[in-house]
């Protein structure tokens, strides 16, 4: 009986406690109750990146390096083009798909937590991330150097892919099936586009054709008892611009105060909304002046890398144009040779390339032509023409022949003034007949 009583109170006594409300549960120890949250895909990324091997490690940075040598190489126009289509490489972890059905292990892939996608997207991500650091980590290195390569590299290559593979991780993660080759060809076209329309100069150099003016509003300047520009309005956009008149019309001190090299006595030039006495002007600002002076002792290649100095190209970008310019004016044989051996025409030839070497917006060019020979001048008024497409041009000259068949519009000046600006069209008869007319006229035709 005392046995059973013992029993019977013990039992009582455990219903008891199984009844009792249970003590307060502490915050740390609540959070340990609650389910832990997924993994992010940063997190995943970082889990993948563990399981690259040594040799695809390698040679992924194998890869970075020629993209930046090639960065550093290639044109505008080919980084654009490759910079819209490297997004599309992370495609390649969609059509992966295919091996996992052809070898029988899709069904295992399917009912694990994440998908073959989005292993391949992760991992592929994660060598993204990691030459973005690398490449971060190199910049200041191209800036002591003056090279541009390492920032180019991400900027037209790596941000565009590791855009697309972020975003491809984003969505295998969250859908299955057909939807997601939808969705990641979709995203894909998406951030193609968006980078095509940062990274294409050609865009922003069209647009900013489009735009670019300079305005030449009442000018006027004296010397003495002589106005050399009388009272000058012009407004000039994108094309070449021939400017005709006698010697004593006032041509050269307009080019000279158009060049910032004389101050008007009133009336101000602008470029863009630059004034002409900003360093923002001079930078988009070519100039061949009628007679230039240069050092005796230069070679061709020496003054063409002294003017890119003062234009403020790093050392690399003038080697390399300096070359390009050489070969365009057909002085790449006499470049090491010392300037005071060069014919007039020679010189005259290095003088335009100089005006060139900055890839000016505004190029001005006062009787550039003299002392060059008949194939010389073709081949000039063939740059020009070419130059004209995205800049604007002006080009001084008293031979008509020079301009008759490459400027957009005429401009002819005669006692500092303007006397006409227009188009010429070859009905309205000879040019020259014209100019000559124009000249002998009174009257003033705008």
């Amino acid at each position: 009986m005392e046995r059973s009583d013992s029993l019977k109170k013990k039992l009582k006594e455990a219903v008891k406690l199984a009844f009792v409300v249970p003590p307060p549960v502490k915050k740390r120890a609540f959070l340990k109750l609650i389910p832990e949250k997924g993994i992010s895909s940063f997190e995943f990324m970082i889990i993948q990146a563990g399981y690259i091997n040594k040799k695809m490690w390698l040679f992924s940075l194998f890869v970075l390096g020629v993209a930046i040598a090639g960065t550093y190489g290639w044109k505008r126009d080919m980084l654009w083009i490759i910079s819209s289509l490297l997004p599309f490489a992370a495609l390649l972890a969609v059509t992966e798909n295919a091996k996992s059905i052809t070898y029988n292990v899709a069904e295992m892939e399917m009912a694990s937590r994440f998908s073959l996608k989005s292993v391949l997207f992760a991992r592929m991500g994660a060598v993204g991330a990691v030459h973005l650091i690398l490449l971060t980590i190199l910049i200041p290195v191209g800036q002591i150097y003056g090279a541009r390569s390492f920032f180019e590299t991400g900027v037209y290559m790596l941000l565009p892919y590791f855009a697309a593979t972020a975003s491809g991780l984003w969505i295998t993660r969250r859908l299955r099936g057909k939807e997601v080759v939808y969705a990641c060809t979709g995203f894909t076209i998406l951030i193609s586009g968006i980078n095509i329309v940062i990274n294409d100069e050609r865009i922003f150099a069209y647009q900013a054709a489009i735009c670019m003016e300079l305005v030449i509003d009442r000018v006027s300047k004296k010397f003495q008892n002589k106005i050399a520009v009388d009272n000058i309005n012009l407004r000039l956009k994108k094309g070449v611009y021939g400017l005709l008149g006698a010697n004593g019309a006032g041509k050269t001190t307009l080019m000279r105060i158009i060049c910032g090299i004389l101050r008007p006595d009133r009336g101000t030039t602008t470029l863009d909304g630059y004034d002409v006495s900003m360093e923002e002007y001079r930078a988009l600002l070519g100039y061949l002046p009628q007679d230039f002076g240069y050092y005796p002792d230069f070679s061709g290649e020496d003054f063409l890398l002294y003017m890119a100095a003062l234009k403020g190209l790093n050392r690399k970008q003038a080697k390399r144009k300096s070359e390009e310019l050489l070969e365009l004016v057909s002085l790449k044989e006499v470049s090491r040779k010392k300037i005071k051996t060069y014919s007039g025409g020679m010189k005259q030839r290095l003088g335009i390339a100089q005006a060139l070497l900055n890839d000016p917006k505004l190029l001005i060019l006062d009787e550039p032509t003299a002392g060059l020979d008949p194939k010389e001048r073709v081949r000039f008024r063939n740059l020009i023409a070419e130059a004209g497409k995205e800049s604007i041009v002006l080009l001084s000259t008293h031979i008509v022949s020079d301009i008759e068949h490459i400027a957009d519009q005429l401009l002819m000046m005669r006692d500092g003034q303007m006397i006409y600006q227009g188009e010429w069209e070859e009905h309205k008869g000879e040019l020259e007949e014209f100019y000559l007319m124009q000249l002998g006229e009174e009257s003033i035709h705008v």
